[in-house]
């Protein structure tokens, strides 16, 4: 063999070596982590009303309606298509919560009158919406002396 072609089969074996060598984990580190003792992890339950909730305000949702139904039950397909029948363009988020019991509209305008009627009807309705901010004096009111 040339001496070209031996540096050359030297050198890829030297850098395999390193490359094998040096990937490895921090022995020092891996046994530091097992001998931490790792906090009892909480079962994963699905999200609650509460949760979803907190989804939308978190979203900046101004509007933020919950309906039931009357008789406290799950809602059933009918309840959900007559909820979309009536829901505007203009919600952007609806969830299904509370284990099927709630369904929850988030939205940044307010529903109109000709929806919430209809559903209000059908459905224990609760607004939860943000309240709006004070107005601002009227400009024609006088100052008051002082």
């Amino acid at each position: 063999m040339s001496r070209a072609v031996l540096s050359v089969v030297l050198i890829t074996a030297a850098m395999a070596l390193a490359t094998a060598t040096g990937c490895g984990p921090n022995q020092r580190i891996m046994n530091s982590a097992a001998d931490t003792p790792q906090p009892p992890s909480e079962p994963a339950g699905p999200p609650t009303l509460d949760d979803d909730l907190q989804a939308m305000r978190t979203a900046d949702f101004r509007f933020i309606y919950v309906f039931r139904r009357k008789d406290g039950q799950a809602m059933t397909d009918e309840d959900r298509t007559f909820l979309n029948s009536y829901k505007p363009s203009e919600v952007n988020r609806a969830r299904v919560s509370d284990e099927g019991r709630a369904v929850i509209f988030g939205s940044n305008f307010k529903l109109p009158r000709e929806s919430i009627k209809p559903l209000s009807e059908r459905f224990v309705l609760e607004d939860l919406s943000t309240p709006a901010p004070d107005s601002e004096p009227d400009a024609d009111a006088s100052p008051q002396s002082q």
